[in-house]
């Protein structure tokens, strides 16, 4: 892998690739992540972003079905998005235990 460090010695970006050939691109802001864009060795590519805590706040993935979970600040999924592979759309409202509470789809 390849690490890049700032002039401070803070952690700005990591590269990787696995034996099983995925592959990950995480991005810091010295202290914690914020980002990080990776492909599975299927190809299925995957997004995260990080708050200043270093919590999940949204995850985008497209692997057959896309999707977006966007987060609470305690790093609970509150909200999904997605297109089936068959093309059907959907969306979800989740409370505050991850639990959905309105869905809509065709």
């Amino acid at each position: 892998g390849l690490v890049l460090i700032d002039a401070k010695g803070g952690q700005r970006a990591g590269l990787v690739v696995l034996a099983d050939g995925s592959t990950s691109l995480a991005l810091y802001d010295g202290r914690v992540m914020r980002a990080f864009l990776g492909m599975a060795a299927d190809g299925a590519p995957e997004l995260e972003l990080f708050d200043a805590k270093g919590e999940t706040r949204a995850l985008l993935k497209a692997d057959g079905t896309s999707g977006l979970v966007l987060f609470d600040v305690k790093g609970t999924p509150r909200m999904s998005l997605g297109v089936l592979d068959d093309g059907t759309p959907g969306l979800g409202l989740l409370d505050a235990k991850g639990n959905v509470v309105r869905a809509i789809a065709p």
